[in-house]
């Protein structure tokens, strides 16, 4: 599964983003515990906020390069695509029957256990 923090989201009143993460939540915690012992490891992963190849080619158009974006005030610095599938890939990879249930961003930090 793949989650973003609802925090990182300008949509203020989006009752319906909260909502659906609430029942992905549940849903991933609940599998996460039924096939523990049958040894499945189940990950949420946050893979930051991305920037993609729309975004770039408009910032592109505009005469904008380099390998930041501008970062908004108040939302998390900008990641590249490759860094974040990097970085899940990682995750997954090195992941134990222990971390099942736990929820990570792209660089491995904790976000929930």
């Amino acid at each position: 599964f793949s989650a973003a923090r609802s925090g990182h989201t300008p949509l203020g009143r989006a009752y319906w983003l909260g909502t659906s993460k609430a029942a992905i939540n549940f849903l991933f915690a609940k599998m996460s515990w039924q096939f523990r012992d049958d040894g499945v490891i189940f990950l949420m992963l946050d893979p930051g906020l991305v920037r993609d190849t729309n975004e770039e080619a408009w910032m592109l158009a505009r005469g904008e390069k380099g390998p930041e974006f501008t970062q908004l005030p108040g939302m998390p610095a900008r990641v590249n695509i490759d860094v974040s599938v990097n970085g899940m890939i990682r995750i997954t990879d090195s992941a134990k029957i222990a971390d099942s249930g736990r929820i990570f961003d792209y660089n491995g930090k904790l976000l929930a256990d």
